[in-house]
């Protein structure tokens, strides 16, 4: 794994699907790859960059695995500028939606908008107070 790690720092763009990459490696990969713009875990390429630097970010409608909850968690809680995050259409692992929950809590970002829906992050499940709206359908 450290291997792994000292790459990572270098990479852009890094498949790890079907390798079984638990979740303290997964935050790890992401804290030390610092060029790292994007991250597949499971079957989504998560958009580490944008969740890095842009306002807003969606998933797509994907299923986010435990994995993946862990570093969408991890970088909420590093960002600043994230006013929108979009995980309507997703289905969610439970454990993936109270990572994403409490990155959101400790978030410093000026999240103003989360769109879930019942298969993902509720506004129960996550927790989080946001500034404005949320959209999505009640559980």
């Amino acid at each position: 794994m450290q291997s792994v790690l000292t790459l990572a720092a270098h990479l852009r763009h890094l498949d790890l699907e079907g390798l079984g990459v638990g979740v303290d490696e997964a935050v790890a990969l992401v804290s030390a790859g610092r060029a790292l713009r994007t991250l597949r875990l499971g079957k989504w390429v998560m958009p580490v960059g944008e969740l890095q630097s842009n306002e807003s970010v969606s998933t797509s409608g994907l299923a986010v695995g435990e994995g993946e909850g862990a570093v969408v968690g991890a970088l909420l809680k590093a960002s600043t500028s994230l006013s929108t995050l979009d995980l309507s259409g997703s289905s969610c692992a439970a454990e993936a939606a109270r990572l994403i929950g409490e990155g959101l809590r400790e978030s410093a970002a000026p999240l103003a908008e989360l769109r879930g829906s019942r298969t993902c992050c509720t506004r129960r499940t996550v927790g989080c107070r946001l500034r404005r709206s949320w959209s999505g359908r009640r559980p």
